[in-house]
């Protein structure tokens, strides 16, 4: 079952590398979740109707037979192009940072690496890391409610400079409609990637011994008895919250 030291290392390194190369695009998320943070074209009344209607006809907004509803769109885009540019490439960089991730657990899939947190620790926490980080990436997506708005309002002010939209937009429009039901549609990905069970249910293992020793041994004899039925609550908690019917809602619930 276990796969070479050298393609072991190079998963291992490109888990590593995957997991905080989103560290920007999630911190810009972050910000267009915040309602205090938001740019300001989504503040100003003028922009209410060119809002309403890029969100009805998303994401088959024409930026240029709908002058009556993007008037206002049309008079700020070179300022609109400028203002969301960050906020739009970090959804690009969530599209690609989903590809990436496809591409690592189809690879890990075909190989014959071994997830058991006794054996291979940081590989295996390495995996669990990304399957989390992922998940919260794509959570905290979906909770963006003007995330159409932007990513539409960018295009038509793109396409109404250029002549054309940006190239990204098909694929990254489709990603965010795909995301509107996040668990369903991540379940739907981590279904046919078993090796995340079996990572879960390895750490739900190595939980449960861990917190055997913890109440059997000395290290809890400074609890009182409700001290250590809480400890042992949490403990099976989050164990359990690593289990692949669970991993998906919990762990992303509780990272956000």
């Amino acid at each position: 079952n276990w796969v070479g030291v050298g393609r072991s290392s190079g998963i291992a390194e490109a888990m590593a590398l995957l997991i905080p190369a989103d560290a920007l695009g999630l911190s810009l998320l972050q910000t267009c979740s915040d309602l205090r943070s938001k740019p300001p074209f989504f503040t100003e009344k003028t922009m209410e109707p060119s809002i309403k209607y890029i969100n009805k006809k998303f994401p088959n907004v024409d930026a240029r037979s709908s002058t009556q509803h993007l008037g206002p769109v049309h008079k700020e885009k070179a300022e609109i192009v400028k203002v969301l540019n960050s906020y739009y490439q970090s959804f690009v960089d969530v599209m690609e940072f989903r590809d990436h991730v496809y591409e690592l657990l189809n690879t890990i899939d075909a190989s014959q690496c071994y997830f058991d947190i006794y054996l291979n620790y940081d590989l295996t926490k390495n995996y669990l890391d990304l399957v989390v980080t992922y998940t919260s990436v794509i959570i905290l997506l979906s909770r963006i409610e003007d995330r159409k708005a932007l990513i539409g309002m960018y295009n038509c002010a793109h396409e109404m400079i250029q002549g054309s939209g940006d190239p990204s937009y098909a694929r990254l429009a489709q990603m965010v409609l795909e995301y509107d039901t996040p668990l369903k549609k991540l379940t739907e990905e981590f279904g046919p990637h078993t090796k995340v069970s079996d990572a879960g249910e390895g750490l739900c293992s190595w939980g449960e011994g861990r917190l055997a020793l913890v109440i059997t041994t000395g290290h809890s004899e400074g609890l009182c008895s409700r001290g250590k039925e809480r400890l042992a609550g949490t403990s099976k908690n989050c164990c359990s919250q690593l289990c692949l019917h669970e991993s998906i809602v919990q762990a992303s619930c509780t990272v956000l």
